[in-house]
This record gives C-alpha cells, sequence and structure tokens, in this order.
C-alpha cells in the first residue's frame, strides 16, 4: 500500500474565527497573511486588528499585501504633521517671567537668539528649562 502524503489545506479566518482562535493560530495566519515574522512581543489587539482588516480587503476584492504597500507609499508621501502653519519672517512673542522673547519662523524651522532650531518645543525648553509643548508656550494652540 502507498503512503500517501497529505498536504493540510489551511482554511483562511473568518472575522468571527478572529475571536476564538489561539493565540498561535492568530500569529500564524498573521505572518502567512503578510508575509512577515512576528515579534515575540506584538500585541494580540494589533494582530486582530490587522487580519480583521486583511480579510474584509479580501471580501472586498483586494489584495492586502498590495493595498498595504500601497498605503505605505501614500502615508511615506504625505505631508508631515508638524509642518509650521505660519509664513516664513513669522516673528512669535511670548513674555516669560518679565522677559520677553521674540522666534522667527523659518523656511525649515525657527530662529531665537542667533540660532536656528527645528522645533519650537526645543526653543521654550531653552527658555524655561524644563520640558513645554513648544506651540503651547507660544500661544498657537487652545490648551491652555
Amino acid at each position: 500500500m502507498e503512503s500517501m502524503k497529505h498536504e493540510v489545506i489551511k482554511k483562511p479566518l473568518s472575522l468571527n474565527d478572529i475571536e476564538t482562535s489561539t493565540k498561535i493560530k492568530l500569529r500564524e495566519s498573521f505572518e502567512s497573511t503578510f508575509n512577515v515574522p512576528l515579534q515575540h512581543n506584538v500585541s494580540l489587539d494589533f494582530i486582530k486588528g490587522n487580519l480583521a482588516w486583511a480579510i474584509q480587503a479580501k471580501q472586498q476584492k483586494q489584495n492586502p499585501n498590495a493595498l498595504r504597500q500601497k498605503l505605505i507609499k501614500k502615508a511615506n508621501c504625505a505631508t508631515p504633521k508638524h509642518k509650521t502653519l505660519y509664513q516664513t519672517g513669522t516673528r512669535l512673542v511670548r513674555e516669560w517671567q518679565e522677559v520677553t522673547y521674540e522666534v522667527t519662523v523659518m523656511d525649515k524651522g525657527y530662529h531665537w537668539q542667533g540660532k536656528q532650531y527645528r522645533s519650537l518645543t526645543a526653543i521654550a525648553f531653552d527658555i524655561t528649562g524644563t520640558k513645554w509643548s513648544g506651540p503651547r508656550f507660544f500661544g498657537l494652540n487652545d490648551k491652555e
């Protein structure tokens, strides 16, 4: 009698399976779905969320890996959140402990006391000696 090799065909997980599967099965499914190894400390919520996203993408006739690469490419081309909203040359003025400080917005960063800074937060730290949100220190947001 010939020995038959049985190939185990793994059924893809459904959204319902995500909540009932073991962590080991979820990890295996994640790695096979995204073709990437998972580090041991990745949270179960992260795995479940990404698997749910992949299942939904497949239901909409999308390839999760191709869609993931497209999203990464778009994200890498996106405008950074911290882009200054003020025109070059704008002066920001703040009085702190009876001293007036004036910062000038530059094309890339800020100018204060003859030095170029990448962020207002670094300037606020130099002024106060403590950690401050630079935009908050200079009154550029609504939080007081």
